[in-house]
């Protein structure tokens, strides 16, 4: 179930969110519920920080931003 499609959240990417408690927005990555580390100035990177942590821990079975 992990690995299934799932359309894209607000930001247009999968496992990004973002911060809400800081004066700008910054955006992080989350895999597996849990956080990533580091924010990111941009959805698109977020997504790419999301994208290598999930091939590392799903390997083919990921499913990525982008392919």
């Amino acid at each position: 179930a992990l690995n299934r499609r799932i359309a894209p959240g607000k930001y247009g990417y999968k496992g990004v969110t973002c911060d809400n408690r800081s004066k700008k927005l910054k955006y992080y990555a989350r895999v597996n519920n849990k956080r990533l580390k580091g924010y990111y100035d941009t959805p698109l990177e977020a997504a790419m920080a999301y994208d290598a942590e999930a091939k590392r821990l799903y390997g083919k079975y990921a499913v990525l931003n982008f392919e």
